[in-house]
């Protein structure tokens, strides 16, 4: 993990408290705030059920599959915000 990523992780939970808070509690609009509209996006989405993921097991990290209009390439092209760009090591 990059220490951009790192810095953003960080900077999320210490804004809410907690992963939990920022995957399920926060509002959407704060989580944007903080994290861009991407990631608001995204967080807005898998709480709706509407972004698959594959589990991890036995050390192996999960995945997350994007949906094709936000897969990263074309993320990368738009300005979003400070975690831009950032969906690249999840896919």
């Amino acid at each position: 993990m990059s220490k951009r990523i790192w810095g953003e992780y960080v900077r999320l939970v210490n804004a809410f408290g907690s992963e939990v808070e920022v995957l399920l509690r926060a509002p959407v609009e704060k989580v944007a705030e903080i994290g861009g509209p991407l990631l608001g996006r995204l967080i807005s989405m898998m709480r709706r059920g509407q972004l698959q993921v594959i589990p991890g097991y036995d050390g192996v990290y999960g995945r997350l599959v994007l949906p094709e209009d936000l897969r990263p390439g074309r993320a990368r092209r738009r300005s979003r915000g400070p975690a831009d760009g950032q969906l690249d090591a999840f896919v």
